[in-house]
């Protein structure tokens, strides 16, 4: 489970990072198959603001289980996959408001 949280730890970070501060939107999941008129009406900037702070969230929750399980915390590296999923679901309803 704690190799589990590291590889995923490590690839939200790439992502997060190559998305917000990269401007790499292509990686936003549905954003390169929309329309060229949905595209016009996105704040791009915002919603990859957004993704890129969210992704960087699930990064801390995932390494925080890590480390908890380090400090003999039973249960923490797997009770980090539901704050994993919490904010991946949040991130997806929140998301919605960057489209006018």
């Amino acid at each position: 489970m704690v190799i589990a949280n590291l590889l995923t730890a490590g690839m939200t970070l790439i992502l997060g990072l190559l998305i917000k501060y990269g401007k790499l939107y292509g990686l936003i999941a549905g954003y390169n198959t929309t329309s060229p008129d949905e595209r016009e009406r996105t704040d791009i900037v915002g919603l990859g603001t957004f993704i890129g702070n969210g992704m960087l969230v699930v990064t801390a929750i995932l390494a925080g289980g890590v480390l908890l399980e380090y400090w003999n915390v039973i249960g923490a590296a797997a009770g980090s996959w539901w704050g994993f999923v919490f904010v991946v679901l949040y991130i997806a309803v929140r998301a919605q408001r960057f489209t006018n």
